[in-house]
């Protein structure tokens, strides 16, 4: 009875085994979450720090990018008024120094950043302030020649014509010399229309002077040379209407040369074909060439033909047809 009624020790259950999945519940995934977070977190911050990276040289090359399209621009302008300075001092050596104002104004850009521009328009005013007048047309002289001795051996021991040639005729040096005198002497070729105004009206065509202006110490001068046909009593000796080399020494023709001037073909007294300067067209280009303030705005010379026996070397008459096959 007695021990029945003494406590009895418990008896201790039999522990139940954790899982596998328990185990990894409690013992890995906190740690992996912990590590998956931490692995974002860095990402993050890396991300965060290229992207930065990449702006800050996205911006870089957008700065540079403007930079170097502000230079371009500026070299651009720069250009720009360097050749209208230089086009404008051309304009000037010829006497036009309207035009050349007016090219300095045409500037598109910013003329306060290039003084030489206002100082280069500054002296044209003040040249246009010193000119000349000269409204008196009878004043103005006109050289006229005839067409020029290439050859003057053969032309001043010509049987029928030297008497005529040494009389009325220059020779291409002569010409040449001529021209070196003129240029001296502060002659400078003109255009009739820089003196002479046409105007047209109900009774026809009239026409009237208008004052010229030159600067101080220049002189005008209008050089003309007349019959520029290079006729066939010139430019043949057997009678067959072709240039050849029994021609009194003269130029035979104009024509262009391969880069587009105007200048002349001659045959020798062996026969021999040449090209160059042998008569007034081609002598006088070269000259103002090289010495544009000979020329106002770039006037040259008048070519008074008549077309008697072509024109400037070519036949155009009916006879000529079957030689030039027209």
């Amino acid at each position: 009875m007695e021990e029945m009624n003494r406590p009895q020790r418990p008896v201790n259950p039999r522990r139940r085994r954790k899982t596998k999945m328990q185990i990894f519940k409690e013992a890995y995934l906190p740690v992996i979450i912990a590590g998956a977070a931490f692995i974002f977190i860095l990402v993050c911050i890396i991300g965060s720090i290229v992207r930065s990276v990449e702006k800050g040289k996205l911006d870089k090359q957008a700065q540079q990018e403007a930079q170097q399209q502000e230079q371009m621009l500026a070299n651009q302008e720069k250009t720009q008024a360097q050749q209208l300075l230089a086009e404008a001092q051309r304009l000037c050596v010829t006497y036009d120094y309207d035009g050349a104002i007016a090219l300095i104004d045409s500037f598109a850009g910013n003329a306060a950043d290039y003084p030489e521009l206002a100082a280069f328009k500054e002296s044209m005013v003040t040249a246009k302030e010193g000119l000349v007048a000269w409204s008196d047309p009878a004043q103005i002289p006109n050289l006229s020649l005839q067409m020029l001795i290439a050859d003057p051996q053969r032309a001043f021991h010509d049987d029928l014509f030297s008497y005529s040639f040494s009389r009325n005729f220059l020779t291409t040096a002569e010409f040449s010399t001529i021209l070196d005198k003129l240029y001296s002497n502060g002659y400078i070729l003109i255009r009739p229309e820089d003196y002479i105004e046409t105007i047209q009206g109900e009774n026809g065509t009239t026409y009237r002077a208008k004052t010229l202006y030159l600067p101080e110490g220049k002189k005008p001068l209008l050089l003309t040379q007349t019959n520029v046909n290079y006729h066939t009593y010139l430019t043949d000796g057997d009678g067959d209407k072709l240039p050849d080399k029994g021609g009194c020494g003269f130029a035979t023709k104009l024509i262009l040369d391969e880069n587009g001037h105007l200048t002349n073909e001659y045959i020798d007294a062996n026969g021999q074909t040449h090209t160059g300067p042998y008569d007034m067209v081609p002598i006088l280009n070269e000259f103002v060439a090289q010495h544009p303030d000979f020329s106002f705005r770039g006037a040259k010379a008048v070519i008074a033909v008549t077309g008697y026996d072509g024109l400037f070397g070519y036949r155009t008459n009916p006879e000529a047809k079957a030689v030039f096959g027209a």
